[in-house]
C-alpha cells in the first residue's frame, strides 16, 4: 500500500465517519447504498491510480492512460450511480450528497497527486 491509497483510505474513513455522525445528528435515514458507495469511490480510485501509475516511463504511455482512467473512472461512476438511483426507486438526496461529496474528495487527492507529479517537468520547461 503506497502512500496515496493510505491517504485516499483514510479520506473514505473519514467520510463514513461523518456521513454515520451526520445521520445521527440529523434523524436523516441514510440507505447502506450510501455508506457502499464510499466504499465503491474508494476501489475505483485505488484501482485506476495504479493503472495510471504503471506507465512504465513513457511519456506517451502516461497521457494515453491518464485520459483511458479518467474515462474508466467517469463510465463506472455513472453506471453505479444509474444502478443506485435504479434500485432505489425514489430519488434520495442523502445518497446523492454522500456519492457527490465522496467523488468530489477522491478527485481532489486524485488531481492533488497528478499536480505534483506534472509540476517538476513543468519547472524543467521553462528553464
Amino acid at each position: 500500500m503506497n502512500s496515496y491509497e493510505k491517504r485516499i483510505s483514510v479520506v473514505a474513513g473519514l467520510l463514513l465517519i461523518s456521513a454515520a455522525i451526520a445521520q445521527n445528528i440529523m434523524n436523516y435515514p441514510l440507505t447502506p447504498l450510501a455508506y457502499l458507495a464510499v466504499v465503491y469511490n474508494l476501489v475505483v480510485f485505488s484501482v485506476v491510480h495504479r493503472f495510471i501509475q504503471n506507465d512504465g516511463g513513457d511519456p506517451k504511455k502516461s497521457i494515453r492512460r491518464v485520459m483511458i482512467g479518467s474515462m474508466i473512472r467517469l463510465f463506472l461512476m455513472v453506471i453505479f450511480l444509474g444502478i443506485s438511483l435504479f434500485n432505489l426507486g425514489k430519488v434520495d438526496l442523502g445518497f446523492i450528497l454522500v456519492f457527490i461529496s465522496s467523488f468530489l474528495f477522491f478527485l481532489f487527492f486524485e488531481m492533488s497527486k497528478m499536480y505534483s507529479k506534472l509540476r517538476p517537468d513543468s519547472k524543467q520547461a521553462k528553464k
